[in-house]
């Protein structure tokens, strides 16, 4: 649900012309995936090792 609201976010900021809080959002985007990818390789690792 956070991951919604963090890509759902910069359009309605982009429309009032904020575009430090579009930056912001992006930013927390990107930060989310990366963590993601983290996650899921590091429980592809250890499954490999069982």
């Amino acid at each position: 649900m956070l991951l919604y609201t963090v890509m759902v976010s910069p359009g309605y900021y982009g429309q009032l012309g904020q575009w430090a809080m579009v930056g912001m959002f992006m930013a927390l985007v990107v930060l989310a995936v990366l963590s993601m990818g983290i996650i899921v390789q590091s429980e592809l690792v250890r499954d490999k090792r069982k």
